[in-house]
């Protein structure tokens, strides 16, 4: 059980690494004790239910049920928690500048001369200012930028240019210093880098009015191998194959990635998959659907709207709990698509134990192209 977060009872992250199990499609063996273990749990027999699975301990590989479901949410949550509340704070303020160095600066002070760790500052070394990163937790006040156990220099000048002929001493040598976000009629040198657009360029040629951009010279965009953005809105500037950290309003993080048709797809929380068949060749899908949709102990409601068709399986002993929902999205009069989700719940009508999603693309010949079913 996590220590950081105690309302999490299925996970142990952050302080260990959590064991999660493996799933594998049934055997046509399996099929139908799978059926019998469903039905002992709609019918209400659960101990019966947990002594069957016990007795086919095979089962447990391709059974899913509320305490893996928990073990997955708990340990999903761990991690997204932590990378809210831990990681993003930290990716934020690295490479903050803090301005020139003054002995009051310290990890200990409060507003501008406060230095957290990979912050930068900026401190002349013979007569040249240079930058400095802090790789330090702890700065004391005084600390000089040249402490290599606190700071870690990152522009320094160079060697110096050999002798002309006439005596004079040769240019002074070369160094990329770091400005932070492009500023308008600040004034920048030659090899300063600064983030604009989403991208870094650094400068050709000393300049004061001109904004970041392929259009001209006078900045070059660096180029990096895959991009990776965070952010709540969808980004501008992100190239082909870069990467999306959609943060959500309730703290969740979602993945995906740019294709080359500037759409962006999720690459997480979501997995695909194809139909399950069982020994009949029948799609078991639509087998757990009729299942649900036509027990006993349920009434089905449906209903229109706006082109949505939904239809909800309901108990009869407490119309509150829905075990199944099914809902339909038509719009093949604009797009020529339409979408089938259907999702499955425990009996507390709280926890989902099954969810699938298929998307249908209609041909110029009527028929219709089906991509994978989306299991979450």
């Amino acid at each position: 059980m996590s220590e950081t977060y105690l309302d999490l009872t299925h996970s142990n992250f952050p302080e260990q690494m959590d064991k999660m199990c493996g799933w594998r499609d049934p055997s046509a063996s399996e099929v139908p004790l799978i059926a019998q273990y469903q039905s002992l749990i709609a019918s209400g027999q659960v101990v019966t239910a947990v002594e069957y699975l016990n007795s086919h301990p095979s089962l447990m590989d391709v059974i899913i049920n509320a305490d893996k479901l928990l073990r997955l949410q708990h340990g999903l949550t761990a991690v997204q928690r932590y990378f809210y509340d831990n990681v993003l704070d930290k990716i934020y303020r690295l490479g903050n500048m803090k301005g020139d160095w003054n002995s009051q600066m310290s990890s200990e002070a409060g507003g501008q001369n406060r230095l957290n760790k990979f912050d930068v500052v900026r401190y002349p070394v013979d007569g040249v200012k240079q930058y400095f990163l802090v790789i330090g937790e702890e700065v004391p006040a005084g600390t000089l930028p040249t402490d290599e156990t606190v700071y870690l220099q990152l522009s320094m000048k160079g060697d110096k240019g050999d002798a002309g002929i006439d005596g004079v001493d040769g240019a002074p040598g070369l160094g990329m210093s770091p400005q932070g976000a492009w500023v308008n009629n600040k004034q920048y040198h030659q090899y300063d880098i600064v983030s604009h657009d989403g991208y870094l360029w650094y400068a050709t040629e000393d300049n004061a009015l001109t904004e970041p951009s392929d259009d001209n010279a006078v900045w070059q965009r660096v180029q990096i191998s895959m991009q990776v953005t965070t952010s709540t809105e969808r980004p501008v500037n992100l190239d082909d194959g870069g990467l999306w950290l959609h943060m959500q309003e309730d703290g969740h993080v979602i993945l995906k990635t740019k294709n080359e048709n500037g759409e962006y797809r999720t690459v997480y929380p979501e997995i695909q998959a194809t139909y399950v068949l069982d020994a009949a060749g029948e799609n078991l899908q639509r087998k757990i659907y009729r299942h649900y949709f036509e027990r006993d102990d349920v009434t089905t409601h449906y209903k229109e709207n706006d082109n949505i068709y939904t239809g909800e399986a309901k108990l009869i002993s407490n119309p509150a709990v829905t075990v199944a929902k099914s809902v339909m999205t038509d719009t093949s009069d604009t797009d020529g698509r339409y979408t089938e989700e259907f999702t499955v719940y425990d009996e507390t009508g709280v926890y989902i134990v099954y969810k699938t999603k298929r998307v249908f693309t209609e041909n110029e010949d009527g028929s219709y192209d089906c991509t994978p079913e989306v299991i979450v």
